[in-house]
Parts: C-alpha cells; structure tokens; sequence
C-alpha cells in the first residue's frame, strides 16, 4: 500500500485522506494514523466500501434471468451505476473482494456494443489489458463459467474467479442473473 502525508498533518492512501490530525509519533521515525472512516458511514445498509477507490457497492442477484439494460435500470433505481474497475487499485481491491466472499460471477460497466473489439467501461473509459495481466481476459463470446454455452454478441464483461483467476470476459448482454451496482458515498 501506498502512503503519503502532504503537509504532516493528513495522511493519503491512493489520494483519498484516511485521517487529518497529527499523528502519533513511533519508533524509527515513523508515525501512527487512525483510520478515518468517512465513507464507509455514507454507505448504504450492508453495502462494502472500497476506501481507495472511494466507491460502494453491492452485489445483487435474481432469481430469473435479466437483460444487461434491466441491470443497468435496477442500479439507476438505486442511484448507482454497473460497477466500473478502470484502475489497478479497484482491480486488486475486487480480486480480493472475490477471493475472500467466493462471489459468484457478475456483470459489470464493461462493453463493446460501440464498437466490436473495442472495450470500453461504462464512464467512457477505455479498457486497460495490462491492469488484468496475460491470463486475466478472455474476450471470445464463449462464455466459460459454462462450458459449450456460445453467444453470438458477446459485449458485455463480466468478472469472476475462474481456474484461480481472477478475471474478466465477455458474455451476453441478454441473460444475467447476477450483477454489481456501486456508487460514490
């Protein structure tokens, strides 16, 4: 993790303040923050707070199948957006959000609808391959959490642990049963 005090009395963590008094003085020259916990407390109900990105969010899912606009639609009712990982911060941050709950796959503010090849998050964002590394993609319209399902318009991403990877892929837009709202508190 990255720290860093601007003018010795608040400290950053990714650019976001976690406290703003002065610390307390340890050992080696090092000091001593608490955590301060603005956003967690602007969360909604038993929504996670993601403290470097500054997001919340939450999973949801149905019990029948749902299009990638009715998604959309449900996170607007909640004024929130389709979750978007567009830095390395959020991207680590889900990797181990997935990794530690066993969530299930869900879609994302990720497509290629535009223009085909061309991944772009939700808030214009271009999609980052190196941020996902070598075996973290698989844009190919087969949709690997089942095994022989094929989708002929595969532009939506989703995200999941599969094979131990975290990872994102392409599926279809029109079948979703599980997907992430967020929004800033």
């Amino acid at each position: 993790m990255f720290f860093h005090e601007n003018d010795g009395m608040h400290c950053l963590l990714y650019d976001t303040l976690i406290w703003n008094e002065t610390p307390t003085k340890v050992s080696n020259g090092f000091r001593a923050y608490r955590l301060l916990n603005d956003g967690r407390a602007k969360c909604r109900n038993n929504d996670v707070w993601n403290r470097g990105g500054n997001i919340c969010f939450r999973q949801y899912n149905s019990s029948s199948m749902i299009t990638s606009g009715e998604a959309k639609n449900r996170c607007n009712a909640l004024q929130s957006d389709l979750l978007i990982i567009d830095t390395m911060q959020k991207k680590m941050f889900f990797e181990n959000y997935y990794r530690g709950t066993n969530s299930l796959p869900a879609l994302v503010g990720l497509s290629d609808k535009s223009f085909e090849g061309i991944w772009i998050w939700d808030n214009g964002v271009l999609f980052n391959y190196f941020h996902w590394g070598l075996f973290g993609v698989e844009f190919n319209g087969v949709d690997i959490t089942r095994p022989g399902v094929f989708c002929l318009n595969a532009d939506c991403g989703w995200i999941g642990v599969y094979k131990d990877i975290f990872m994102v892929w392409d599926n279809c837009c029109s079948k979703t049963s599980h997907w992430i709202c967020a929004y800033s508190p």
